[in-house]
């Protein structure tokens, strides 16, 4: 049997199959965990993302790269505890 999660993003219920991924996704600021939800799974360009968080494209950029950062971080640490 699966376990998935589900996160909420701007109206979409997006479904997490790794809770571990659900969990360093909902350690994000609300702005980080917008941009990456939106620009990697549901393919919204960064200048769209920005434009509607009020935000330049480049500090959208910013905000992507240190989401990245921090999810590949807490990935890593919760795969080296099994």
């Amino acid at each position: 049997e699966l376990y998935c999660c589900y996160i909420n993003e701007n109206g979409f219920k997006i479904p997490v199959k790794n809770t571990q991924l659900a969990e360093a996704i909902l350690c994000l600021t609300d702005k980080q965990r917008s941009i990456i939800l939106r620009n990697i799974v549901l393919n919204i360009p960064l200048s769209k993302i920005a434009i509607s968080l009020g935000i330049s494209k480049r500090m959208a950029e910013k905000h992507k790269q240190k989401a990245m950062k921090i999810l590949r971080e807490r990935m890593k640490t919760s795969n080296e505890e099994y």
